[in-house]
């Protein structure tokens, strides 16, 4: 996008930030010029990734650059120290409320309880509820049994903040911190309790639909993660299937992208890993590899594994490899391991059983390096069904035997421990089957979230 003479001038009238203004010099210098994109592409590698200006724009960024429409810059002195005071108050309330939230972090669930018992003033702001949510959804994965007791926090602040028991935006809050609370028991492998949950959110929707239809999305896409865990992938394909048009509707395209790929590993989980091919080629289509890098090598990482499973294993390798320079660009020691681990999966179908033991082994050690313990685990699984298409029984035994204590003692959750469980007894009582380890790889890789990242084997 060229400048033109209004945007100019609307920077010298102080109408757009010279931030704006330079992210969109930017922008324009790397597109039109090729040797100018290149030097800085080999900056953000040198740099490690850094990119503080996204080379191309996000759909609906909202630092789009645009002059302010003509009845924004009419407004009245008055208006403005108004709209002003506004922002800063709002802006005090978020600051304090990021004091508030540190300290309760910093302190165990029974004394958090205790400080909202205690204290007179404070813990009572909209901000806060939607942080204590952001921190919930953060902590899921690592701590799932925290992430729900701070969402479990949302209803005491509501409580106390004017209006929180009765705004529409306190509803849209209490429904939202409830289905992340869900979501951690979920992780946690309390599946009754999680399904309890959006029973009780199931009138509430409604009311969540009518005031933010991008948070009735949030919802919905956490109750598909929800079905997957309780292998109900017909269900999780509907209902995000109703997701899907809201995030598209809100122009959350990062939010859409994710859910599209989750339905297709949906797909995958109910042993459909043609239609989930299929689905996944549409989205792959779409992806822009400067500004949806992540989502690519997580839609090639997918595919690549539809087409082992479907038996199209010389396939998958041609694929990976028109698409390995991606994983590199991500320069990210996660997109390491999992290009290890597809890589042992690609030997694997075409019966390279050595060069996948070792893709695995060392995929599954960076996993737990990293401390991403459920890629880790599918690694192990995988590994195991390598050594059992070796005809390796003893280091088999031995590999079943060492899973559950060393994932038990990392804290994962309880529906992979199962797994791990099932497959020691299977094979220390020699009725370990192909098809067995493929089953608990396949729920694995379809509970284990692939909409945030890419499948690690």
């Amino acid at each position: 996008m060229h400048l033109t003479l209004e945007t100019c001038l609307a920077v010298c009238r102080g109408e757009l930030s010279p931030e704006v203004f330079l992210r969109a010099v930017h922008r324009h210098l790397v597109e039109v010029c090729a040797g100018c994109a290149r030097q800085w592409r080999a900056a953000r590698r040198v740099a490690g990734g850094a990119e503080p200006f996204p080379a191309r724009r996000a759909a609906g960024d909202p630092l789009e650059l645009r002059p302010l429409p003509a009845e924004h810059r009419l407004l009245r002195p008055a208006h403005l120290a108004a709209r002003e005071r506004l922002l800063g108050r709002l802006l005090r309330e978020r600051r304090d409320a990021r004091t508030e939230l540190a300290r309760l972090v910093a302190e165990r669930p029974a004394a958090r309880l205790r400080r909202f018992e205690r204290a007179r003033t404070g813990l009572a702001s909209a901000a806060l509820a939607e942080i204590l949510i952001e921190a919930s959804r953060e902590r899921a994965r690592t701590d799932p049994a925290d992430a729900a007791d701070l969402a479990s926090l949302v209803p005491r602040v509501l409580d106390r903040a004017p209006g929180g028991n009765v705004e529409a935006w306190a509803r849209v809050l209490a429904a939202r911190a409830e289905a992340h609370r869900a979501n951690a028991l979920r992780i946690l492998g309390e599946l009754r309790a999680a399904d309890r949950v959006f029973e009780e959110l199931r009138e509430r929707k409604t009311l969540v639909a009518a005031s933010d239809r991008s948070a009735l999305a949030e919802i919905l896409s956490l109750e598909a993660s929800l079905r997957f865990g309780q292998d109900r992938y017909r269900e999780a394909i509907e209902i995000l299937g109703h997701a899907l048009p809201l995030q598209i509707e809100a122009g959350d395209t990062t939010g859409a992208t994710k859910t599209a790929i989750k339905k297709a590993m949906a797909r995958y989980a109910l042993n459909e890993p043609g239609a989930a091919l299929a689905e996944l080629e549409d989205l792959a289509s779409g992806l822009d590899p400067e500004r949806d890098l992540y989502f690519l090598i997580s839609v090639v990482a997918a595919q690549v594994v539809c087409l082992c499973a479907l038996g199209r294993a010389g396939e998958a390798e041609s694929r990976l490899a028109a698409h390995r320079h991606f994983f590199d660009l991500f320069n990210d020691e996660t997109a390491e391991s999992t290009l290890l681990g597809l890589d042992g999966r690609i030997a694997l179908g075409l019966g390279r059983l050595a060069e996948a033991e070792a893709a695995f082994t060392t995929a599954r050690d960076g996993f737990l390096a990293l401390g991403r313990d459920y890629d880790a685990i599918l690694a192990s699984l995988a590994l195991a069904t390598v050594l059992f298409e070796a005809g390796k029984t003893r280091e088999l035994r031995r590999l079943a035997a060492e899973l559950v204590p060393t994932f038990r003692a990392r804290g994962v959750a309880r529906e992979a421990l199962a797994a791990l469980r099932l497959l020691a007894h299977a094979t220390a009582a020699d009725e370990l089957t192909r098809e067995l380890l493929d089953r608990l790889r396949s729920r694995l890789e379809a509970a284990g979230g692939p909409a945030t990242a890419p499948p690690g084997v």
